[in-house]
């Protein structure tokens, strides 16, 4: 099973380096390559109560593994991951979000999110994303308890290739602009602008100003933010021909790559695994 895990890891590349969003996105990919591969998956989805409950404001709670964020934390409204079923060892989470080395059991992946009180939801694999409405003084959306699959607006609007485009432009951008800088302006700067999922994405997928950013942040390293908007152009070009290939009826003759810098990471201790480096840049553009 640990081999079956690590070969899925291989067709994600490292989106799940970047913590902050699109879980759904890689739990959906990761799914495909399983139904490729002809093994029956499903996808497991946990909600914290700022999702479901007016008046709540609990969500998920974890460590930054990249201390990206500024206060090193980083906030889930709900979690997705694949799930698999083992002869042996039962249910069984390929979440690389949380640990990137090993499938989980179901009630561990539960208690690592830390939650008091949650829904739990085990779904078809072609549920893709969840329904929700406003409500009043909530900061998040609701979840109505309906799904819907990767069709219709969701697959026009390249809701899959553009959110894993996203994810690895943004671990690049952690890479090489604040993994090795020191505390200061121009540091907390950059956490700002990839410390956030949706402020990323407002930026580098939609090119526009985010309202929660302090005024002229965004032209003042307008020169960086080109740079890494064509380097999510080239991720997503990437993303589009290799979910084209996972859609094939028969596997195709394509090996995919580690990402960049793979560094295995568990939730469980809070930190890295170990210190081994696995290098490969297709762009070399470091």
């Amino acid at each position: 099973m640990t081999t079956l895990f690590k070969e899925v890891r291989k067709h994600l590349h490292g989106t799940y380096l970047y913590p902050q969003g699109n879980c759904h996105n890689v739990a959906h990919v990761a799914s495909m390559v399983l139904n490729k591969q002809g093994v029956p998956n499903r996808k497991v989805w946990l909600f914290s109560p700022c999702r479901y409950k007016t008046g709540a404001y609990e969500a998920i709670c974890l460590p930054d593994p990249n201390s990206i964020t500024v206060d090193g934390m980083i906030s889930w409204g709900y979690h997705v991951a694949t799930l698999v079923e083992d002869p042996l060892l039962g249910e069984l989470v390929y979440d690389y979000f949380i640990n990137t080395e090993r499938p989980l059991r179901l009630q561990e992946w539960i208690s690592i999110q830390g939650l008091s009180t949650y829904q739990l939801r085990v779904e078809p694999a072609h549920n893709y994303l969840f329904y929700s409405e406003s409500a009043p003084d909530q900061l998040e959306s609701l979840f109505t308890g309906e799904f819907f699959r990767y069709e219709g607006e969701a697959l026009e609007g390249e809701w899959v290739a553009k959110g894993l485009a996203v994810n690895q432009t943004a671990y690049d951008f952690y890479l090489e602009e604040i993994k090795t800088r020191p505390e200061g302006q121009l540091r907390y700067e950059y956490q700002l602008l990839v410390g956030n999922i949706n402020t990323f994405e407002t930026i580098i997928r939609d090119q526009q100003e985010p309202a929660e950013l302090p005024a002229g942040l965004v032209q003042k390293h307008h020169r960086l933010l080109a740079h890494y908007q064509q380097r999510y152009e080239y991720y997503l070009a990437r993303w589009r021909t290799q979910l084209l290939l996972l859609e094939q009826p028969e596997m195709v003759n394509w090996q995919p790559e580690e990402p960049r810098t793979h560094l295995p990471y568990s939730w469980h201790t809070n930190n890295y695994v170990h210190d081994d480096l696995i290098l490969s840049n297709p762009m070399g553009l470091n």
